[in-house]
């Protein structure tokens, strides 16, 4: 079975004043479709620089990603953001919330941002996402009164189209950026 994301000497570099920071040095990574995978590391291990490009948020500056068998290391700005509406979808850590929208609302609002998005669609896929997780009942609330683990939960069943949105249909395994069961991303 070929992966849905095939990572292949990945590398990224940054120069601040004289120095150059190596964030990434040659990292090679699989993400099957379907896999559930935690990011695991040290601060300063390549974490949120590889979850960055992996989001389309930046490019690599050498190396090749395969995503769903389309090379998309260096796509241009317009693409980059059509994978990022269309394709990926994350659970950010702060959750980033707008406390006037109800549960449901909250949950829908990044689907607005696909191609040919429908609000009702949207709002029932929300609801099936809010189902799964033992939330139906809460639609109505305010984000202030959702516990952080179910709000987990219902991102990681996933509400986005996309393959690599996070929904969780395997084991877990780590693609570690260092530590236990991983190997660190910077070498």
């Amino acid at each position: 079975m070929s992966a849905l994301i095939a990572i292949r000497g990945l590398r990224k570099s940054y120069v601040m004043g004289d120095e150059t920071v190596h964030a990434l040095a040659g990292v090679d990574l699989d993400f099957q479709k379907g896999e559930f995978v935690a990011i695991l590391g040290p601060s300063g291990s390549g974490k949120s620089t590889l979850m960055h490009i992996l989001g389309f948020m930046d490019t690599p500056s050498e190396g090749s990603i395969v995503f769903d068998g389309q090379e998309v290391a260096k796509l241009e700005p317009d693409l980059r953001a059509w994978y990022r509406s269309n394709r990926v979808g994350f659970v950010f850590q702060s959750f980033n919330l707008l406390p006037r929208l109800t549960v449901l609302e909250n949950v829908a609002l990044p689907m607005l941002y696909r191609e040919n998005s429908d609000p009702a669609a949207n709002a029932a896929a929300a609801a099936v996402a809010l189902e799964r997780v033992g939330m139906s009942h809460r639609l109505d609330h305010r984000p202030v009164f959702w516990a952080r683990g179910r709000l987990r939960g219902c991102h990681r069943h996933g509400y986005h189209q996309g393959e690599a949105s996070g929904r969780r249909r395997g084991g877990c395994r780590r693609a570690g950026t260092g530590g236990q069961g991983g190997r660190d991303l910077q070498g």
